[in-house]
């Protein structure tokens, strides 16, 4: 369940990926983000809630994209729309080398603050496979313009 955790945080990381012309862009720096929600594992059938906080750097000069695409991200596929009063609704799928994850959600993003609804679909191969399905809600800050450590 940790190594799932994982991948969900990395994946969670493409939702702040570009901006419309009613979204505005994050600000380079240090964000806190906080997202809580629950993962639904088919087989055997099972809810885990899910909460965690972390950081993340948005880099300067960098796209929202360089800034949030996980690692070991194979390819990635994105449509968006606008929704009008700052929001962005999204259709993201991403081909990983053991996993192929789908998310369908909405952004909304004001500069210092972030707001995101997503309901996730992964399927993963290899020793273990398994399907799960997470619904989760997103909060983000922007904390300062030095990220220390963080990268």
């Amino acid at each position: 369940m940790k190594a799932m955790k994982k991948l969900f945080v990395a994946v969670l990381a493409l939702t702040t990926l570009t901006v419309s012309a009613d979204e505005q862009p994050m600000k380079p720096g240090l964000w806190s983000m906080q997202l809580n929600g629950t993962v639904h594992i088919a087989m055997p059938a099972m809810d885990q809630p899910l909460h965690s906080q972390h950081q993340i750097c948005v880099k300067a000069g960098h796209s929202n994209v360089e800034s949030f695409l996980p690692a070991n991200h194979v390819q990635c596929q994105t449509t968006h729309t606008p929704a009008g009063a700052g929001k962005e609704n999204w259709n993201i799928r991403c081909q990983m080398p053991q996993a192929t994850v789908t998310q369908t959600g909405w952004i909304e993003s004001l500069g210092q603050s972030l707001h995101a609804h997503w309901l996730m679909n992964m399927t993963t191969t290899g020793p273990m496979t398994y399907s799960t399905q997470t619904t989760m809600d997103m909060q983000g800050q922007w904390q300062s313009a030095d990220c220390g450590s963080v990268k």
